[in-house]
């Protein structure tokens, strides 16, 4: 190896450890927002982003949690949002699918809550409306259902998410495991969906980019598109101004 490609005997780089996609109790997550913060310390996390699907409501607790762990928070969400992606064939031409959107680093912290308030409360409506059908196609008792969905949620009807349902139809023994529940019952499409009234992608970028954030394309593997349209999805993304 020649002197001019050698590696450098010593170096003053400092790395940094960074999570900047983390739910908590607050929408579909395990732990609220203060174990959330204290595992991401128990991890080495230096910069951390809590963001919860649709909502803001975690965040302040964060926070606090966050400055007195010596962690740098960051202003997170998660955002549902819808889009249709084309260039199938037959009847598969067109596909609308509900993408999610990371909005971190935003500064104008109240239009994004003004603007997420209102997706939540769909979200409520949605979850309640899923969990009927479930009732229905289970022979199960709604009210029961119901009261268990909400339980996982922490009795917030507006954070309910379909991780929720799928966690109690295990725990009911309905499906064997949790992908099951959404196989089955709860992906897109499927005998339990119930679309969500949302924004669409193009306008998730926008309010983000208003609010003084960056967009990031969340999981673009995971929603089950074949390769051409996961491609064509994060160009298009990149058309509209995504980040990243």
């Amino acid at each position: 190896m020649s002197p001019s490609t050698a590696a450098p005997q010593s170096s003053n780089l400092s790395y940094k450890r960074i999570d900047l996609h983390s739910h908590s109790t607050c929408s579909d997550g395990s732990n609220n927002p203060t174990q959330l913060l204290q595992k991401a310390s128990d991890a080495n996390i230096d910069i951390f982003a809590l963001t919860d699907h649709d909502t803001l409501v975690g965040i302040p607790e964060a926070k606090k949690a966050a400055e007195s762990l010596g962690i740098h928070l960051i202003n997170g969400v998660e955002i549902s949002c819808q889009h249709t992606l084309t260039g199938g064939y037959g009847k598969n031409k067109a596909k609308d699918k509900v993408i999610h959107v990371l909005g971190l680093g935003f500064t104008d912290f109240d239009e994004m809550n003004d603007t997420l308030t209102h997706i939540q409360t769909s979200r409520g409506n949605r979850g309640r409306m899923i969990v009927e059908k479930m009732a229905e196609l289970t022979g199960h008792d709604f009210a029961e259902l119901w009261q268990a969905v909400l339980d996982k949620a922490e009795g917030n009807a507006d954070a309910v998410g379909r991780a929720h349902i799928a966690k109690v139809l295990l725990e009911k023994e309905i499906v064997p495991t949790m992908q099951k529940a959404f196989d089955k019952y709860l992906a897109d499409n499927k005998a339990a969906y119930v679309p969500i009234e949302t924004l669409s992608m193009e306008d998730t970028i926008s309010l983000i980019h208003r609010c003084g954030g960056k967009a990031v394309l969340a999981h673009p593997t995971r929603y089950n598109l074949s390769a051409t349209r996961v491609r064509k999805l994060i160009a298009e993304f990149a058309e509209f101004g995504g980040d990243g």
